[in-house]
């Protein structure tokens, strides 16, 4: 017992000459210039910060375009969606077979992302179509037709595709995006 307290004195009396060394005016003196640049140079970054955080679209898309859905009343993510849908239908302006692949892919990406959103599981497009009605999607073989030439066109590179077929799948797509009410 008697060693425990005198272990217990002698740390405590380390602690406080420790702590009596860093308050020392001197130390504090000493370091007091360290501190005004460390105090000057954490305001540059955090205006930095701020600046820049207000200067790109990252907030934007995070919070203001969640914010404007919630305000408008529409359904989460209604207006990202059209945005997606305009960029697709600009790729099918372009005089590219690239483009319509692209154009292609992004649709059947869209498509996974709103029927996830709707509850139809985490698996695979086509597990997520096949759980789908024709009370659901009106169109829903053009839809497995559309899902089909889609996964041809991922896996396969040789496939061709012409700017006709590319714009029909599309249509396929917006009137299936249209049942499910995405936009």
């Amino acid at each position: 017992m008697y060693l425990e307290n005198e272990g217990l004195n002698k740390f405590t009396q380390d602690f406080k000459s420790v702590f009596d060394i860093v308050i020392s005016p001197e130390l504090q003196g000493k370091l007091f210039v360290f501190k005004i640049i460390f105090i000057i140079v954490s305001i540059i970054f955090f205006v930095a910060i701020i600046y820049y955080a207000l200067n790109t679209s990252y907030l934007k898309h995070l919070f203001i375009y969640d914010l404007e859905d919630a305000s408008s009343r529409k359904d989460y993510g209604r207006s990202k969606i059209s945005k997606k849908w305009g960029k697709i239908k600009k790729r099918l302006e372009k005089d590219n077979e690239a483009e319509y692949k692209l154009a292609l892919i992004e649709a059947d990406k869209i498509l996974d992302d709103i029927l996830k959103k709707m509850g139809y599981g985490e698996k695979s497009l086509n597990e997520k179509l096949k759980r789908l009605s024709s009370n659901d999607v009106s169109n829903l073989e053009e839809l497995l037709k559309a899902n089909e030439i889609c996964q041809n066109v991922v896996h396969d590179p040789n496939y061709r595709l012409n700017k006709e077929k590319a714009e029909e799948i599309i249509n396929i797509f917006e009137e299936s995006f249209k049942d499910l009410e995405a936009f």
